[in-house]
């Protein structure tokens, strides 16, 4: 009895260890399952991390091309840039300094229009009529001074016009008439532009004729012309000087008064710091007695 309890007792151990065995044996076997999957998962991660890692290079590639193709399109338009910046100074230069060489050539003609005994106009030429120079002044005493502004009359002339056959409506339709040129010197003082419009008036008896600054003048030596730079007509840059002519016509009548009785020749002020200001100073000259 005691035999067979052993025996049984044995079986049974054996049968657990069976048992184990098995169960083991089906562990292992579900592990390496577990593991065949796992790495499956990973070569298939693994794959799809290759191919994303080539399409990532393959971008990074994309992407430096690109930005070295920006790069040197870059250069070359900062290239063209300086190049037409370079080609746009010198014809700035060239255009410089033709307008240099052209106006030290207007210089040169307006000095020798300046010397002329007879003062340079476009009477004939506007009129259409027959000029002739009845009275000329070379030491005229005629200045205005007016916030820094310095003004002087040096020569006056007198031309008779006649067979007017245009522009006769300045002569209040006649025929034939006078005109009055005078020469002014001009000077801005200051450090800063100011405006002046530059004008004079000639009065005889009861008439006042204020003067122009473009009727029979040559253009080179009008008021807008003569500035050093492109500037309005009326504004004098710092340290400015210039020299104009300046025109005052007369009907017979008028003439003859200022013959037998005189007339006052008034150089008028008005300079500003503003263009087109009304804030002007109302300054006259002494007046320039003409007989």
């Amino acid at each position: 009895m005691k035999y067979v309890t052993s025996v049984l007792a044995l079986a049974v151990v054996l049968s657990a260890c069976g048992n184990k065995e098995a169960d083991l044996k089906q562990s292992v076997e579900k592990l390496e399952a577990e593991k065949k999957e796992l790495t499956k998962e990973y070569n298939t991660i693994k794959e799809k991390n290759d191919n994303l890692d080539e399409k990532i290079k393959a971008n990074e590639d994309k992407l430096k091309d690109i930005e070295e193709k920006r790069e040197a399109e870059i250069k070359e338009q900062i290239a063209k840039e300086e190049a037409a910046k370079k080609l746009e100074e010198e014809k700035r230069k060239t255009m410089d300094k033709l307008k240099q060489e052209e106006r030290l050539k207007q210089q040169q003609k307006v000095k020798q229009m300046l010397a002329a005994k007879t003062m340079p106009n476009t009477i004939e030429s506007t009129t259409h009529g027959e000029s002739t120079l009845v009275k000329s002044i070379d030491n005229v005493n005629l200045s205005i001074q007016d916030n820094g502004i310095e003004s002087n009359v040096k020569r006056l002339q007198i031309f008779k016009i006649t067979n007017i056959e245009n522009q006769k409506v300045i002569f209040k339709g006649a025929s034939s008439g006078y005109t009055l040129l005078y020469e002014v010197h001009t000077k801005n003082n200051n450090q800063t532009p100011v405006y002046y419009n530059n004008t004079g008036k000639l009065v005889v008896g009861k008439t006042v004729i204020y003067s122009d600054g473009t009727s029979f003048i040559p253009q080179e030596l009008q008021e807008s012309f003569v500035k050093s730079g492109e500037r309005a007509y009326n504004e004098y840059g710092p340290k400015e000087s210039t020299v104009s002519y300046k025109s005052i016509t007369l009907d017979e009548k008028t003439y003859q008064g200022l013959i037998q009785n005189g007339g006052k020749l008034y150089l008028l002020g008005g300079t500003s710091t503003e263009p087109n200001s009304e804030m002007q100073s109302e300054i006259v000259s002494e007046p320039y007695t003409i007989s």
